[in-house]
């Protein structure tokens, strides 16, 4: 067992369980809508994933002597190359029927993620730096040294969120996933978390690297 497990390890753990979570989201709304066609598909994919990550295992177990930093790495790897694969295969079978489909299926879970957030974490009515602490606690964005996501506040009530680099770019065209629609999912389910952790915030992508811009730009405005 590692020797090394911290508050911070289980943090993560957590937001890699939600990228996870909303992969089966897209799985019922795939099955949903296209029945049979879609479950065979899906469960080829499923194999190629592997076993699921929220089955009620500690994760001191799950690591045994593995070094912790690289373990959950491959963790987030699997997941989001595994979300990757799913889409890339609904696009490749479905066609644009599957956009809107996992668009709308994105924001509902980024929703749903927003009401529990506002619950587990007892908070009503949160000011803007809480609304960014909240979703730094579950928006996934790479291993906490990665540092990729920059603050900067305008207001109480807003702030402008941004990005040198994406930190997921390698693991989804890893999967054979379009980058671009990828990141309008990614956009879809913040949008979602927002309206339902601060409803009087409104939530816009300025700016994509996914677009071919350097960098991404979001705001948080709540004024």
């Amino acid at each position: 067992m590692s020797m090394f497990l911290g508050p911070i390890h289980y943090w993560l753990f957590g937001k890699i369980k939600i990228v996870e979570s909303r992969r089966d989201a897209y799985i019922n709304a795939l099955k949903g809508k296209f029945g049979d066609e879609a479950a065979g598909m899906i469960e080829g994919l499923n194999k190629d994933y592997g076993a699921k990550l929220d089955s009620g295992q500690p994760l001191e177990n799950m690591v045994g002597n593995n070094p912790i930093h690289g373990f959950l790495q491959s963790l987030i790897q699997k997941v989001e190359v595994g979300e990757g694969k799913l889409v890339a295969a609904a696009f490749d079978k479905f066609n644009g029927d599957a956009f809107n489909l996992l668009l709308e299926a994105s924001e509902k879970h980024g929703k749903e993620t927003g009401e529990r957030a506002l619950k587990e974490k007892d908070i009503s009515d949160p000011s803007a730096e809480e609304v960014f602490g909240l979703l730094n606690d579950y928006l996934l964005e790479g291993m906490p040294c990665d540092q990729a996501a920059f603050a900067h506040p305008k207001s109480q009530n807003s702030f402008d969120l941004e990005h040198k680099l994406c930190l997921h770019v390698t693991n989804w065209k890893a999967a054979g996933a379009p980058f671009m629609e990828m990141c309008c999912f990614t956009h879809a389910w913040i949008g979602g978390f927002v309206k339902a952790t601060q409803p009087r915030m409104k939530y816009e992508s300025k700016a994509a690297i996914a677009a071919g811009d350097p960098g991404c730009l979001a705001e948080f405005n709540g004024d």
